[in-house]
This record gives structure tokens, sequence and C-alpha cells, in this order.
């Protein structure tokens, strides 16, 4: 089963390789195909984890602890056909990119690059919209029946991201700064 999630995992980094290569072969043509691969691609981040949990033996791979980079290098890829293939501007995704870069690097925190691929998903759903709606009408059908499917790991998802977010805003401390402020409090108190 591990091995399957691995092979799943991975496959996300050959998918972004190719819809790179489908932008610069066949532009706005390739929509169809692009859309499909990608919906593809994203279907295996909703299977890998669970196969892998059902290992008896379970601990997480070297390719399992990268979940989250594979699932980058695919969001990369699909914003990069549609912006290769002219159905996306490029200065605006790169403008993106450098911004939600800069503060991942700054802050290592994982809302951060949450948002940021989230921002690079509704842009790739607003470019498919304007390119052909009823395409854009199905991703958003298939990411309403995806997100149903798996709803207890989605649940989990957002709490992840909340949680880091509050965290990242200064609205909620970490465990270390708990621990340093009990700390300082029981120092004053003696």
């Amino acid at each position: 089963m591990k091995r399957l999630a691995d092979i799943l995992t991975a496959s996300r980094f050959v998918a972004a390789l190719a819809l790179v290569v489908t932008g610069l072969a066949w532009g706005e043509r390739a929509l169809l195909p692009a859309v499909i691969l990608s919906i593809l691609a994203w279907s295996t981040d909703s299977v890998d984890g669970a196969l892998a949990r059902r290992d008896p033996n379970w601990h997480p791979t070297w390719i399992g602890e990268q979940d989250v980079g594979f699932d980058a290098a695919l969001a990369l890829g699909v914003l990069a056909y549609f912006v290769l293939s002219g159905l996306f501007p490029a200065k605006f995704a790169l403008v993106w990119l450098a911004v939600w870069g800069a503060l991942f690097v700054l802050t290592r925190a994982r809302a951060v690059l949450l948002l940021a691929l989230g921002g690079m998903d509704g842009m790739v759903l607003w470019a498919t919209l304007r390119a052909n709606r009823d395409l854009g009408w199905i991703v958003i059908a298939w990411m309403v029946v995806l997100a149903f499917m798996d709803r207890h790991r989605f649940k989990e998802v957002l709490g992840i991201f909340f949680n880091s977010a509050a965290r990242l805003l200064g609205l909620t401390r970490t465990e270390a700064e708990e621990a340093s402020q009990q700390k300082s409090a029981n120092h004053e108190v003696q």
C-alpha cells in the first residue's frame, strides 16, 4: 500500500512537468486535456494518504514527508500551463509567486504556503471559467464532490490551516511560547 501511495504522490510531480510541456507545445488548444490531467493529479492527493495510513506498519517515507512539496509542484505546473497557454497573465502570476514565496521564506509557516497554493487554485479556476465556462463548472463540481467524499480529511486540513494562520497572525500562542510564559510566571512567583 505504501509503495502505491508514494507512486501516487510522486505522480503529481510528473503531471506538473507534463502540464508545463503541454502549455509550451499546444497552449490553449490543450485546455481540456490539461484540466483532465490536473483533476486526475489532484485526485491522487485524496487517495495517497489514505492508502499509506492503511498499512499496519505505517511510518512516513521520504516521499510521504514531502507531500506538500509535491502538491506545490503540481500547483505550479497547473499555473504554468495557464500562463504558457496565454489563459492567465504572466505578470500577475509572477508577482503572486514572488510575494508569497518571500513570505514563506520569512515565516516558514505552512499557513502561508497553503494560502499561496489556494490563491493559485483560485486563479486557475477563474482562468478555466473564462476560457470554457462549462469546463469550469465541471471543475467546481469535482472540487465539491472530492471535499464531500474526503470530508474528514478536508476538516482536518482546514483546522491545520486556521490554527497555523492564527499562530502566524499572533492570535494564538505556540506551545513553546506557552511554556516560556509559564516558566516566566513560575519565576516571578518565587
